[in-house]
């Protein structure tokens, strides 16, 4: 599978995936949009977020907000640059 993309199963549901890098940010907090691969046609369910590789040594904390069919924000407490892999769920 690719980095980003997407599967659309028999029953409707669709599972959506991506990578994105969070720049560094000396301020502190960071909000970066995300656009989903695909829209979803009904309703976003859900969105996990997790690190895949830190450039710093700082315990940060990544969360998701303002989601609709077509993206959402990701955002982090730390001014660190960051990769993360995220994977939303809905129909």
């Amino acid at each position: 599978r690719s980095t980003n993309g997407y599967e659309i199963l028999p029953s409707g549901l669709i599972l959506q995936w991506g990578a994105t890098s969070l720049v560094a940010s000396p301020g502190g907090t960071l909000i970066q949009s995300e656009t989903y691969p695909i829209t979803f046609p009904t309703a976003v369910l859900h969105i996990f977020a997790t690190y895949r590789e830190s450039t710093g040594t700082n315990a940060d904390s990544i969360y998701t907000k303002d989601r609709t069919n077509t993206g959402f924000d990701i955002g982090q407490t730390s001014g660190e640059a960051h990769t993360v892999s995220w994977l939303a769920i809905g129909y």
